[in-house]
């Protein structure tokens, strides 16, 4: 696990840059659950949870954060999958649930979003 928090931080000390002044930095203790494969993770939230992964962001060669969500939008997981030379390691860092089913929603125009951007 340590090799997974390390691969996990490593791409963002490297892509870093300046932030803006009122960004701040804060530390938080945090629980992740993994397993040993991207396969067996997908495996265990379809059975417990019936989330199937809906989005996909390589955030580097190595490290692709993924969304679960179910079929209501009531429980939602992110994992982050991790390859190494020889296998992956997958972890849940962030899971929840919405009692109304918004736990998915897509902006349907984001370059009219509520930033007016």
């Amino acid at each position: 696990m340590k090799k997974l928090l390390i691969g996990l931080l490593f791409p963002f000390a490297v892509n870093a840059q300046e932030p803006p002044a009122d960004m701040y930095h804060e530390q938080v203790p945090i629980g992740i659950h993994c397993v040993d494969s991207f396969q067996r993770m997908t495996e265990i939230l379809l059975e417990y949870h019936g989330e199937f992964p809906i989005i996909m962001s390589e955030m580097s060669e190595t490290t692709t954060i993924i969304l679960f969500v179910n079929a209501e939008h009531t429980t939602s997981s992110f994992v982050v999958n991790k390859k190494y030379k020889d296998s992956d390691t997958a972890c849940i860092i962030w899971g929840g649930k919405s009692p109304d089913g918004l736990s998915l929603i897509v902006n349907p125009n984001p370059r009219n979003s509520i930033m007016g951007m």
